[in-house]
């Protein structure tokens, strides 16, 4: 799986939970993230761009990803 299609994929989860904006974008991102890269995961847990509680994946969070991945 490229970053490309993991960044689909967590799209594609947040758009179709059952319950509209019960979880936040960032927590779908780093809950998948755990699951397909915990190794990239592990490095951004209590960083300046931990996604899991901002509602938006930044450009910073973007690169960072990319280039680990």
């Amino acid at each position: 799986m490229t970053f490309q299609q993991f960044h689909a994929r967590v799209l594609s989860i947040y758009q179709m939970q059952p319950v509209p904006g019960e979880l936040r974008l960032g927590q779908v991102f780093f809950n998948e993230l755990v699951k397909i890269r915990p190794d990239i995961a592990e490095e951004l847990r209590g960083s300046m761009i931990d996604p899991f509680f901002k509602e938006r994946i930044t450009n910073a969070l973007g690169q960072f990803c990319r280039e680990r991945w």
